[in-house]
């Protein structure tokens, strides 16, 4: 049983960064306003906190999935500021 908590405990862990982390993706790409709205209306939603530690195969996706959005915006964010800067018309 102890095990079994353990494991629940370390898988909500791992699902609360990958949420945090896409709210810093998003808050580096549209702002940090963008950022507080969505872990406002992340963290209002009743199943993904009550889901987060269980041992279903979509919770165990999740951080796996979230780790590509993330890595778009922060890429985007990166190009979009370097043709900002780079572009000559």
């Amino acid at each position: 049983m102890l095990t079994y908590l353990l494991v629940r405990g370390v898988l909500w862990l791992i699902n609360f960064l990958a949420l945090g982390g896409f709210a810093r993706a998003l808050s580096r790409s549209f702002g940090l306003t963008t950022g507080i709205w969505y872990l406002l209306f992340q963290n209002s939603q009743f199943h993904i906190m009550y889901y987060a530690s269980r041992t279903l195969p979509n919770m165990f996706a999740l951080p796996i999935s979230m780790h590509t959005p993330c890595t778009v915006l922060i890429l985007h964010s990166v190009f979009f500021f370097v043709y900002l800067f780079t572009n000559d018309q």
